[in-house]
């Protein structure tokens, strides 16, 4: 009896002695289906390859923990395919890649080693080809890693403590752009900036979360006055410290120029006009559900604020004070421990948004229980019969928690407790009936014109005591 697959074998008994005619024709089509089957089976080939080598440095020991990314090059760009860390050892293996050309990274994000592309290249544009073949492994692709420089020091305050989670930044002049490296300080307000080729520095240092305005190192506001600091390969320059004072703040509000509506979630950033050519601005912050912001951590200094998000059409961005272009915004002047307020704007809808379409939201708010749905009503003036709507909703909840001041009794200074109220925002998302779990989605389609309701769930993971919710409808 010839060989049948399992899942045919309890037909077996078709072909025996007695079985009529037509059960025989039918068990050849059956035995001819398996053939197919098998036949195609064994055609089907693997489609991706895998590269795998060895991480060492120069005394051949495998360092763990170093991150290979294999990158092609499509439409001009360098895209990542796939990355692998090593093993203690310092193999690694990274797998699932088309069959192409592929260029290798390996990078030390602990910053112990220089990064290089194979085969010890400085750059991707210069990094050697590895071929990579469906079904097939290429093998011994391997790197030996330099020890890298460090640039080390302390950040504090003026009492001389040490600030936690404060940032230092170098930055290298490269092909004519500034290239950033980051560190963040220990907790005693220590940092070591690591994974630096030889070369010149200019090195960052501030403390935004802390209220501490920024510097360039020695004491020098913009990037272009800073100190140069030199850098040796294999070797670590100390003592590159910085004192930092309190920061200034700019602070304003940001409405639609139709209504006036408070507008969230916007992005407010923040340039240093004699920034020296650092193509990162300042900061970026974004506006509360009441339209405010609060940009801090700045030091003494002329800038130029933005108000707007790139990747949302729904208002046209702009430079204070109503500008459309960088070069003829207003300047800000801050200067560090002082607040200037007064720098808002009021945005335009984009061309895509019906401007009668737009209204101001009237939403109750409520209180969502933990892990169950919330309903969110706002009233929205349509166009025509066929507008649908989508909004933006943002979540808040109510925070009280205990403080101390310094309060006089008696000629004394004395500690008082009292409680501190706010509100926090927990999440912004868009309404699109495309997003998944954690989002909002909601398109209602009114069935004639006039005022209608669009009813928002939120379908998210919940938070108990809010108490604040805001509906703004921008479409």
């Amino acid at each position: 009896m010839p060989f049948l697959p399992r899942q045919f074998r309890h037909l077996s008994h078709l072909g025996r002695a007695g079985g009529t005619k037509r059960l025989g024709i039918g068990l050849g089509v059956l035995f001819a289906a398996a053939a197919l089957l098998l036949s195609a089976s064994a055609l089907a080939s693997p489609t991706t390859g895998s590269i795998t080598g060895t991480v060492t440095n120069a005394t051949g020991s495998g360092i763990e923990g170093v991150q290979v990314r294999a990158s092609m090059l499509s439409e001009g760009e360098w895209d990542s395919y796939g990355s692998s860390d090593t093993d203690s050892l310092g193999k690694y293996d990274v797998s699932e890649l088309p069959a192409g050309m592929y260029r290798l990274e390996f990078r030390d994000n602990d910053g112990a080693y220089l990064t290089e592309f194979y085969d010890n290249a400085a750059k991707i544009d210069t990094a050697s080809d590895v071929a990579v073949v469906a079904g097939s492994t290429t093998s011994n692709i391997n790197a030996t890693l330099a020890p890298a420089g460090h640039i080390t020091g302390k950040i504090t305050n003026s009492k001389g403590i040490g600030i936690a989670h404060a940032e230092a930044e170098a930055y290298a002049l490269t092909d004519g752009s500034w290239q950033r490296y980051a560190s963040q300080s220990a907790n005693l307000g220590t940092y070591d900036i690591g994974g630096l080729p030889t070369g010149t520095y200019r090195v960052k240092l501030s403390a935004i979360a802390d209220g501490r305005a920024g510097e360039f190192y020695n004491d020098a506001a913009t990037l272009s006055s800073a100190t140069e600091v030199a850098v040796t390969a294999g070797s670590t320059t100390p003592n590159i410290n910085a004192t930092l004072v309190p920061a200034g703040h700019i602070t304003g509000k940001v409405t639609s120029r139709t209504g006036g509506i408070a507008l969230s979630g916007i992005d407010v950033t923040v340039y240093d006009v004699s920034s020296g050519g650092v193509t990162d601005s300042w900061l970026n912050t974004r506006t509360n559900w009441l339209g405010n912001y609060d940009a801090s951590g700045l030091p003494t200094g002329t800038y130029r604020v933005k108000f707007g998000n790139d990747e949302d059409a729904t208002f046209i961005g702009g430079y204070y004070k109503n500008a459309v272009a960088f070069a003829s915004g207003t300047d800000v002047a801050v200067t560090a421990g002082s607040t200037t307020p007064g720098i808002n704007m009021a945005l335009v809808y984009g061309p895509n948004v019906p401007k009668a379409a737009i209204s101001g939201a009237s939403v109750t708010p409520v209180k969502p229980t933990h892990g169950k749905p919330a309903t969110f009503v706002a009233l929205l003036t349509p166009v025509a019969a066929s507008n649908s709507g989508n909004a933006r909703v943002e979540f808040f909840r109510k925070v009280t928690e205990s403080a101390k001041k310094k309060v006089k009794v008696g000629g004394a200074w004395k500690w008082k407790t009292y409680s501190k109220t706010y509100y926090k925002a927990q999440s912004i998302a868009w309404m699109d009936s495309s997003e998944t779990e954690g989002r909002v989605s909601a398109t209602y389609t009114p069935k004639k014109a006039g005022a209608w309701k669009m009813v928002v769930t939120y379908t998210g993971n919940g938070y108990t005591a809010c108490s604040l919710a805001k509906l703004f409808v921008v479409k």
